[in-house]
């Protein structure tokens, strides 16, 4: 709902906003796009690749930072192209050039690929750190799975006619006590 509105705040072309709809409505839980260009354009009907990614491009400058990427890698860098270019600049290569080594917290060998020292390094990856490499994660629901019985379901008997079932899933069994019920026999109550 975040970036359907902040969709309709930023677009007003019918098309892009059908084609931003579109995109919104197939991220993962964790803000991840799990469609390629391509797959879009196919499923709307759209002639132009490069209009698909015109609107991602959009989306992906919404909130929150690193939505709508397709991997990790781009999820970083989205985030990082928040930041003032000073920090973000060093980290962004980092996660560029050596996002492998990254992972394995090889900093000597990163900052001998990218030809700046160990510190800066260091520094880059604190940065990295302090990313969200699930963007969405804070903004899913408290309850995923919300499942709603109904209390009621028409079903069609053997005779062709319909008929009314109560769900009594979830409902007390009615007990009536033994000493009640003998008093409800009485004549004179």
């Amino acid at each position: 709902e975040k970036l359907s509105r902040q969709l309709h705040i930023d677009v007003s072309d019918p098309q892009h906003l059908k084609i931003g709809e579109f995109i919104i409505g197939n991220l993962n839980e964790d803000g991840y796009l799990t469609l390629s260009c391509e797959d879009i354009a196919t499923a709307l009907a759209v002639q132009d690749i490069g209009t698909v990614e015109q609107v991602l491009s959009v989306i992906q400058r919404f909130d929150p930072p690193g939505v709508a990427a397709r991997d990790l890698q781009e999820c970083l860098l989205l985030q990082l192209a928040f930041l003032p270019p000073k920090d973000a600049e060093p980290a962004s290569r980092v996660v560029r050039e050596c996002l492998h080594e990254l992972g394995k917290k090889k900093f000597t060998e990163i900052a001998r690929k990218l030809k700046i020292p160990v510190d800066k390094v260091k520094a880059a990856v604190q940065i990295i750190a302090s990313l969200d490499p699930r963007p969405a994660r804070n903004h899913r629901p408290i309850r995923e799975s919300i499942y709603i019985k109904p209390d009621a379901t028409i079903v069609r008997t053997e005779d062709a006619k319909l008929s009314v079932q109560i769900n009594k899933d979830g409902l007390p069994p009615l007990r009536i006590n033994q000493k009640y019920k003998a008093l409800i026999r009485k004549g004179n109550l």
